[in-house]
């Protein structure tokens, strides 16, 4: 009898370690896997603003977008309006030089002609 006892208070002893191992194992468990449900919430959190800021740059860009859409007409007409503005330019100046052009040719006329009256004087003179 003392045998079983000895035996039975073994397996007594040895049942309350593996449940105080158990015990503890879980207790392990749950501890890793609040920490990782932690570390997943932050996760998700940080996705979350995440997301929010990409919403948020998402519009501004939509909005930057929309309003090039509608400018985009007016300055079309403008560099339009630019663009001719530059043929009226490069016309004008053309212009400016040709008439300073006729001056000159104006000019070398008169003196051509002041040289021919000179030499008809003196041809008359000599005749």
């Amino acid at each position: 009898m003392e045998a079983a006892d000895i035996r039975f208070s073994e397996e007594q002893n040895r049942r309350a370690v593996e449940m105080r191992n158990a015990h503890e194992l879980v207790e392990q468990i749950k501890s890793i896997s609040i920490i990782r449900e932690n570390e997943l919430e932050t996760k998700l959190k940080n996705s979350k603003t995440e997301m929010e800021i990409m919403k948020a740059d998402l519009m501004d860009k939509q909005s930057d977008l929309e309003g090039i859409r509608e400018e985009n007409p007016f300055l079309n007409t403008r560099l339009s309006g630019v663009i001719s503005g530059q043929a009226q330019y490069e016309l004008e100046i053309e212009l400016q030089n040709s008439i300073s052009d006729i001056e000159n040719l104006k000019e070398n006329l008169m003196d051509k002609e002041t040289q021919l009256r000179n030499l008809s004087k003196e041809n008359e003179m000599l005749r």
